[in-house]
C-alpha cells in the first residue's frame, strides 16, 4: 500500500522541512540492526538538505526480539517532542543488553551515554504510550512488519536506499 498522506503530520516530522521536495517515511526500532545501518545516513540526508528531503518517523520496536525497545522508543518519543530531535539519532548508537527491561537501568544508560535526562513518569505518561500504539496501528494499516520500513514520497522503497538518489 501507498502511505496516506495523513501519515505526514507535524508530530511525525523528526528532520528537513515539511515542504521539502521529498518526503521519507520511516518505521524503526533503534536496536535492529538493519536499522542502526540505515536510517543514521537518512537523517543525516534530512539534516544537509532540509529543503529536499523531509523524515517522517514512526516506531515500530520489535519487543520479542528487543525487548529494551519499548522503553527506548517511548525515551525516543519525549525527546522528539521537546525538540531534541539529536537525541533520535543518538539512541541509534547506544549500546545496552537488546533484553534489559529494567526502566532505571534503561534511563542511566541514555543519561550516560547521550547526556539526556528523562524521568520514568515521562515515558510511561499514557499519552506517550498511547503515541506507541498509534504508531503500531499506522504500520499495520500499510502492512509493515519488520524495520527499516522506508517509503519515499508514498512509495516502499525496498532497497532502503532511494533517499541517495535525492541528494543533489
Amino acid at each position: 500500500p501507498t502511505v496516506p498522506q495523513s501519515y505526514y503530520d507535524e508530530a511525525h516530522l523528526l528532520f528537513g522541512k515539511k515542504d521539502a521536495a521529498h518526503k521519507i517515511l520511516i518505521f524503526s526500532d533503534p536496536q535492529c540492526p538493519f536499522c542502526q545501518e540505515t536510517v543514521p545516513g537518512i537523517f543525516k540526508a534530512a539534516q544537509e538538505n532540509p529543503a529536499q528531503i523531509a523524515v517522517y518517523y514512526y516506531h515500530l520496536p520489535l519487543l520479542r526480539i528487543h525487548p529494551v525497545s519499548d522503553v527506548l522508543t517511548r525515551v525516543m518519543h519525549v525527546a522528539q517532542h521537546e525538540g531534541k530531535a539529536e537525541i533520535v539519532e543518538k539512541i541509534y548508537a547506544l549500546k545496552i543488553d537488546a533484553r534489559e527491561t529494567d526502566i532505571g537501568k534503561i534511563l542511566e544508560a541514555v543519561k550516560f551515554q547521550t547526556g539526556y535526562v528523562v524521568t520514568p513518569e515521562q515515558v510511561n505518561n499514557q499519552a506517550v504510550k498511547d503515541a506507541m500504539l498509534a504508531d503500531q496501528s499506522a504500520a499495520e494499516k500499510l502492512m509493515v512488519g519488520g524495520t527499516p520500513t522506508i517509503y519515499i514520497d508514498g512509495e516502499w522503497d525496498r532497497a532502503r536506499d532511494g533517499y541517495k538518489k535525492l541528494i543533489k
